[in-house]
């Protein structure tokens, strides 16, 4: 006997619906179909079967009654077999019947690995896209995501479902029209293709992006697609925020190419007083002037000195900011006067980013260098602590990436400034409660119910095909 829901209140057994819908679905595999016959039995359709049948279920009422599922599953099983000639498991079929049991709520379900998480991701997505819905599939990374799109495309046909990836950037795969009655006057709708079809697959950074891109920026990417079923392919890290995982559209301001010469002379001085800063034995000294170096000991110049340091990064990045308040204040580096008041207050964050570009951001690990479309190089951030994709079209703020780029001596491009942001946690509850996921483990009972009382969804536990041997 096994039980999906951990809280006493909850608890439901499968051993009666379940078993006996699982039982109705193999009853109605070996049988036609009693909505739209083929004349021959479900285990024995060719795809042209099934996408008469699709064609003639698809989006109508009849596919949403809870009586009409074991035929639905009979048929993607069916549909699985044409594809890859493999059996759904009956621990697939159990999870498919638990996430289309969940009433008024989305629902997480453990699934270990090894279990099928991706044939369950699919007949789920198949059943929700034939129910009239449209389904957004979120993987942990967009290599994934333009694999599972590309290796599911042959099942989806079979039922007459489009698929594709959001992680695609040919220009074939966008649509440019021209919108001559916007509010904003005159202006070019830039729409994704992929958004058009019935499944779209990414991670969930592209897919914030570019709602971004559709709602704030008004290039309509996204069409007419709204927030209908999301299915979270591995929920592990994708769920809670933290501080990297953040989507933000960022823009150039005009005259922020004059903030350059300011990066420079910050990167100069940098440069100048690394060279000053010595260790000797137990110390760490800064000399202040000119000085010569023989066989380990210091000659000082005029007026040079010598002073004891007891933090190296607060000394550093007092000094810099002391060096570039001085360097605006004085009209060293000539800017505009709302650059001059912009740059005053952002002393401390430049002093920083200058200081974090030399020690702590390495290269192939923080970022790498990578070409662009014009063939020149540039910094692209990877996402280290957590997935670790390279992030090509993002960049870093408070003058960390001209930072980086002056250290490597790539072209300088302008500061760019956020403009507008959403996080993990504000985009998946734009689904409500058509969230559903599956990860290997749902973490602990806190973990739970911060989960839940964030979005509209419970948790379920599927027990795997065979027992485990391995004992601790």
């Amino acid at each position: 006997m096994f039980s999906i829901f951990r809280k006493p209140g909850e608890e439901k057994n499968l051993d009666k619906n379940s078993e006996r819908s699982s039982k109705q679905s193999y009853e109605a595999y070996e049988n036609d179909s009693e909505i739209h016959p083929q004349g021959d039995k479900i285990k024995h359709w060719s795809k042209e079967n099934i996408q008469s049948w699709a064609d003639a279920v698809k989006g109508t009422e009849i596919s949403r009654k809870p009586e009409f599922l074991e035929e639905m599953i009979a048929v993607l099983k069916r549909t699985n077999i044409l594809y890859c000639k493999n059996d759904p498991r009956i621990a697939q079929v159990l999870a498919i019947l638990l996430f289309e049991s969940a009433n008024e709520k989305g629902r997480l379900l453990q699934v270990s690995t090894g279990e099928g998480k991706s044939t369950i991701c699919a007949m789920l997505a198949s059943i929700k896209v034939l129910q009239g819905e449209d389904v957004d599939i979120i993987t942990s990374s967009p290599i994934l995501a333009t694999r599972d799109a590309e290796e599911r495309e042959s099942f989806y046909e079979i039922l007459g479902i489009s698929c594709g990836s959001n992680e695609e950037d040919d220009e074939d795969c966008y649509s440019v029209n021209l919108v001559l009655d916007s509010p904003n006057g005159i202006m070019y709708e830039i729409k994704k293709n992929c958004y058009s079809k019935n499944i779209v697959y990414g991670d969930v950074s592209q897919f914030q992006f570019d709602w971004l891109s559709h709602e704030h920026k008004k290039m309509g990417t996204k069409g007419s697609r709204g927030f209908g079923v999301v299915i979270v392919d591995e929920v592990d890290n994708m769920m809670i925020d933290d501080s990297s995982r953040t989507a933000r559209l960022t823009g150039g301001l005009a005259g922020f190419e004059h903030l350059n010469p300011v990066f420079c002379g910050i990167a100069n001085e940098l440069n100048r007083i690394r060279k000053r800063i010595r260790k000797i034995k137990n110390k760490t000294i800064y000399i202040d002037g000119e000085f010569e170096e023989e066989g380990g000991d210091f000659i000082l110049g005029n007026g040079a000195s010598i002073y004891e340091i007891d933090n190296v990064y607060e000394f550093v990045s007092e000094h810099l900011t002391e060096f570039t308040t001085h360097l605006i204040k004085e009209g060293t580096v000539e800017l505009p006067n709302f650059l001059r008041n912009f740059c005053l207050m952002s002393v401390e964050e430049l002093a920083n980013s200058a200081i974090e570009s030399w020690k702590i951001y390495q290269e192939r690990r923080e970022y790498l260098m990578v070409k662009g479309k014009d063939e020149n190089s540039n910094i692209a951030p990877v996402d280290y602590e957590s997935t670790g994709i390279v992030q090509e079209h993002e960049t870093y703020s408070d003058g960390l990436h001209q930072f980086l780029q002056i250290k490597h001596g790539l072209k300088l491009t302008p500061e760019t400034v956020p403009t507008s942001f959403i996080s993990n946690l504000g985009y998946f509850k734009k689904y409500g409660a058509k969230i559903y996921g599956m990860t290997g483990t749902v973490g602990s009972e806190a973990e739970q119910d911060l989960l839940s009382s964030i979005y509209e969804i419970d948790f379920g536990f599927i027990p795997t095909y065979k027992a485990k041997q391995f004992k601790e």
